[in-house]
């Protein structure tokens, strides 16, 4: 009689493993969803015109095969003008980065600082075309934006790299700061 719980363990894990039915008409491909490269405590700096133009940290970077999007975890960037000038710098939980597209999504607590236009952007989600110089957020995505003495929330936001014009689309609101001068 021992004997017995053994017997019907072995029964019931025989007759799962039987009852088992495995899909083999479903392709997976690997490549897709295993990195082909990671790289830890990452360093990157790009060259234009033999000057850097972008510094990147990133705790973690990760590049797919047959693929020109890399996924980046744990941010800091500074971008630099012409003239090697500190331009725009900013951190960020997670980037994807599509380089053949120059389409550049930023997510999780996106902070940037542009020194030329002395503003400031917190949002949780904003992307870049630097093919087209313009910023935006998800329609209904908040950002605030500090510039001189305003502060400004909305969602629906849009920038123009180009022509330095912002709109939002949805509701904003915020407080401007004047300075009152007695005569």
């Amino acid at each position: 009689m021992k004997r017995l719980p053994e017997f019907c363990f072995l029964g019931l894990l025989f007759s799962g493993a039987v009852s088992c039915s495995l899909d083999y008409d479903v392709l997976v491909n690997v490549k897709d969803s295993v990195p082909e490269f990671v790289f830890s405590g990452v360093e990157i700096e790009r060259f234009q015109n033999r000057a850097v133009s972008v510094q990147i940290e990133a705790e973690k970077l990760e590049q797919y095969a047959d693929s020109s999007v890399s996924y980046a975890k744990g941010i800091k960037f500074t971008s630099f003008d012409d003239s090697g000038e500190v331009e725009t710098e900013g951190s960020c939980g997670y980037l994807s980065a599509d380089t053949s597209g120059d389409i550049y999504e930023l997510y999780d607590d996106v902070r940037l600082f542009s020194r030329s236009r002395k503003s400031s952007f917190q949002a949780d989600s904003l992307r870049w075309n630097s093919k087209t110089e313009q910023l935006s957020s998800r329609k209904k995505d908040e950002i605030r934006i500090e510039r001189e003495n305003a502060v400004i929330y909305g969602s629906g936001f849009s920038a123009s790299g180009v022509s330095d014009d912002f709109v939002f689309t949805g509701t904003v609101e915020g407080v401007i700061q004047t300075d009152e001068s007695e005569e």
